[in-house]
């Protein structure tokens, strides 16, 4: 492979000498004409979780309203704990679908399942990094959608006080921009966090095949 021809992703190099158009697009075919079955049963998996967990607060608090178990202490600390259970669990598969995504794409010929099984044993023999930066980039992010309502509740509050059409009320379309804002801002957070995602997943490959090296991460990555 020629040097000219390879990215540094800082986690790893990658080979872009084959792509014909563009490398959003190339990934966009190649995830639709090998991984399709992948996403729609991960989406499905997810789904299912999700339903799981409204149909359990569901029911609970049908139990909760029946007289035989309104006084009843033990029911009400189990019926908690169910829905507590429930809402970790979909939780970890959200977690585990997301992973496998990445971890199929840099494997093509893994199935859904044994890329989360990959994934899982991956995270899982690095799970201090993983929950280190996984806690610092959400923290990040949150920080950023912050800043960026607050930026457009700023503007929209100076646009609309020289306003020439005198508004009645500036209240109501501060609140529309911001939570605009906030729906725009969380779809491109969203994206960054999947990248960093793929980084962190990236890493921990290299780091476990590598071992003990040379590795292909940048040595900023190798200090962590």
């Amino acid at each position: 492979v020629k040097e000219s021809d390879q990215i540094n992703c800082g986690c790893c190099k990658l080979n872009v000498g084959s792509a014909k158009e563009s490398p959003v697009s190339d990934a966009m075919k190649s995830a639709c004409k090998f991984h399709l079955g992948s996403i729609v049963l991960g989406a499905f998996i997810t789904v299912a979780c999700k339903f799981l967990s409204i149909l359990a607060s569901w029911v609970a608090d049908i139990i909760k309203q029946l007289n035989r178990f309104k006084d009843n202490c033990m029911a009400k600390a189990c019926l908690s704990c169910l829905q507590v259970l429930m809402s970790w669990f979909n939780r970890f598969v959200k977690f585990v679908s997301r992973n496998a995504y990445i971890y199929a794409a840099m494997y093509p010929d893994n199935t859904f399942f044994s890329a989360c099984k990959g994934v899982y044993g991956l995270v899982i023999g690095n799970i201090k990094e993983v929950w280190v930066i996984d806690q610092i980039s959400d923290f990040i992010m949150f920080i950023s959608k912050l800043a960026i309502v607050a930026v457009t509740g700023s503007i929209s509050y100076l646009w609309l006080q020289n306003h020439p059409g005198n508004p009645s009320s500036i209240l109501i379309p501060m609140i529309v921009a911001c939570l605009v804002a906030y729906f725009i801002s969380t779809g491109f957070m969203q994206i960054y966090e999947m990248t960093i995602d793929t980084i962190i997943i990236c890493y921990l490959e290299d780091k476990t095949i590598n071992r003990p090296g040379p590795y292909n991460m940048e040595r900023s990555l190798r200090k962590l």
